[in-house]
């Protein structure tokens, strides 16, 4: 079987060879547009499908605040501190306020990214450090050590992969910090941070009752819902601490200030992909129409290259051949064409997706790193089309070249004289010459071989070629 196959293969790409232009389109147009399908579904699953990574992701909630005329999400310091002592739904919340700083007390100092979260930040996240601890709570506050959590790139690249690195020290704007932790590889919240400092924010000052000269703090919340909260339960909650907390912003009621005041808990991960959602969901719907119109193509060329080939197909059957066998031939030929442009798309797209991982086009800064998904990359979906035309119209192609008559009527045969009862045939088709010696008589004229191919009978005479189209006529 496994050899048959082989053989196949060698008569497809013969086949093929002689008709370069056919593979040429068949493969290239494979190429493209599983390349493009492949490259838009990565980008797809790192963004919207695949989960974040953080430990039961999915219970992480960005909490949104909005108010005002334009409906802007901003969160402030009392309300982080009101929604994390009342709420009931939340197992910890968190704030953060991402910044930079400048690494000094080197020779070149840089300029990095960096996030003041609160001791709870790292809980809610779910993520352990990879070497020493985050903060404790009794190190955020006005009055907070100069400590600092460094990531994993930091880490690697810029303090040589030092094991013993906690408890050495960091410039960070003139200020000498302790380094307590490193995180692991991965951990990238928010993003493109190296280093997390612990919050500044005063409980005191900026928690309810407010007066109306306090300064408020601007901040981000999150916070990590307890197991077995259902959404409703969720929407409830988010609207009794929406009116709780609106009533305490009372003493502005004479600037209408966070009047309108709305909050919700949205999933993190719908949160950070919001505004890109729309636009690939359309690329993708975009990408999967131009992969069908091409299948589509494909199988109108291999249609009409089908087409043009009754007549070889015929000849092959009158020769013997089965129609499963004709039908196999045509599957491997199926195959030969999927199989270039399946390994052409998956080479094009692991290049494109490098490319745009590694120069984030604007769109795509915030979002997680993009990597490629094999799921987007299966070829067999465009080659099990094409087999599945090929085994349809095969199968009705050889059907039409048994009982069609036309199929013959272009085979030139020219007998060549040979002892009696021993005539041979030289038949003469589109793809190729065949000898057929043949023995005619009455017993096989008229035997299961005619009636298994369903050929008609011939009377084959010296030099000459008739159809018989009655039984009675045929020969003695």
């Amino acid at each position: 079987m496994i050899t048959a196959f082989f053989e196949d293969l060698r008569y497809a790409g013969r086949g093929l060879r002689r008709d370069p232009l056919l593979a040429l389109v068949a493969t290239l147009t494979l190429a493209i547009c599983i390349a493009a399908n492949t490259t838009v579904f990565s980008v797809v699953d790192s963004i919207l499908i695949r989960p974040l990574a953080y430990p039961d992701s999915q219970r992480i909630d960005w909490i949104s605040e909005r108010s005002g005329p334009a409906q802007q999400d901003v969160g402030v310091a009392p309300d982080y501190f009101a929604i994390r002592a009342q709420n009931g739904i939340f197992e910890d919340v968190a704030a953060f306020s991402p910044s930079t700083v400048n690494w000094t007390g080197v020779d070149r100092p840089e300029q990095l990214d960096a996030s003041s979260v609160s001791a709870s930040f790292f809980n809610v996240m779910g993520t352990k450090p990879l070497i020493g601890r985050y903060f404790n709570v009794d190190e955020e506050g006005p009055k907070a050590p100069a400590v600092a959590v460094v990531s994993f790139a930091f880490w690697r690249t810029r303090l040589g992969s030092d094991p013993s690195i906690v408890g050495k020290s960091i410039g960070l704007d003139r200020l000498t910090r302790t380094i307590v932790g490193v995180m692991p590889q991965g951990f990238d919240f928010p993003r493109g941070a190296q280093i997390w400092l612990p919050s500044t924010l005063d409980k005191a000052s900026q928690s309810f009752p407010l007066s109306p000269r306090s300064p408020l703090y601007v901040v981000s919340i999150l916070a990590r819902r307890r197991p077995g909260i259902t959404p409703q339960q969720g929407d409830a909650e988010m609207s009794r601490l929406t009116f709780m907390i609106r009533n305490e912003y009372k003493v502005f009621q004479a600037t209408g200030f966070r009047s309108d005041l709305t909050i919700a808990a949205v999933p993190l991960q719908r949160h950070l992909t919001g505004q890109a959602r729309p636009a690939l969901l359309v690329l993708t719907s975009a990408v999967g129409l131009v992969l069908l119109i091409a299948c589509v193509n494909l199988a109108n060329l291999m249609l009409a290259r089908a087409g043009s080939r009754r007549r070889e197909l015929a000849v092959r059957l009158a020769l013997g051949s089965t129609r499963g066998r004709v039908i196999r031939q045509m599957l491997a030929e199926s195959l030969a064409l999927a199989l270039p442009g399946g390994v052409a798309g998956i080479a094009i797209a692991w290049i494109a997706v490098r490319v745009l991982d590694a120069a984030k086009p604007a769109i795509l800064v915030r979002y997680p790193a993009i990597s490629m998904d094999m799921r987007g990359a299966r070829v067999h979906g465009p080659a099990d089309s094409g087999n599945q035309f090929a085994l349809r119209h095969g199968a009705r192609a050889v059907c039409r070249a048994h009982r069609d008559p036309g199929g013959f009527e272009a085979i030139r045969i020219r007998a060549q004289r040979r002892p009696a009862r021993y005539p041979a045939a030289q038949v003469a088709g589109g793809c190729g010459t065949w000898r057929i010696v043949s023995l005619v008589d009455r017993r096989r004229v008229a035997g299961a071989q005619l009636r298994a191919t369903r050929a008609r009978p011939v009377r084959i005479q010296s030099g000459s070629l008739a159809y018989v189209s009655r039984e009675s006529d045929w020969p003695v």
